[in-house]
């Protein structure tokens, strides 16, 4: 019985270890439109290729910060940020 009881925490344990918060999926359309908006002397298409490609990479980087984030800061930037520069910096300043 005691046996029992030792494996149900152990797998409860692991089970919590392995549902992380999972990492925010940002929708990059509105922030390349308020881009194109905010420079109406550039062609739109260049403008939103170009900022896709920067939210790309800023995806990437905090893709990688958030790997290496305590639980805690994961948590309050997840809801705190609207772009995934803003999630960086928040994960970059809470440690």
């Amino acid at each position: 019985m005691r046996l029992m009881v030792i494996a149900a925490a152990l797998l409860a344990a692991q089970t919590a270890r392995a549902d992380p918060i999972p990492f925010p999926e940002i929708d990059s359309g509105p922030i390349c439109e308020k881009a194109t908006q905010n420079a109406p002397d550039q062609p739109k298409e260049n403008i939103r290729a170009v900022c896709l490609q920067a939210q790309d990479g800023n995806r990437a980087d905090a893709r990688a910060m958030w790997e290496g984030a305590p639980e805690a800061a994961r948590r309050l930037c997840q809801a705190r940020t609207a772009s995934y520069a803003e999630l960086a910096l928040c994960l970059l300043n809470a440690h």
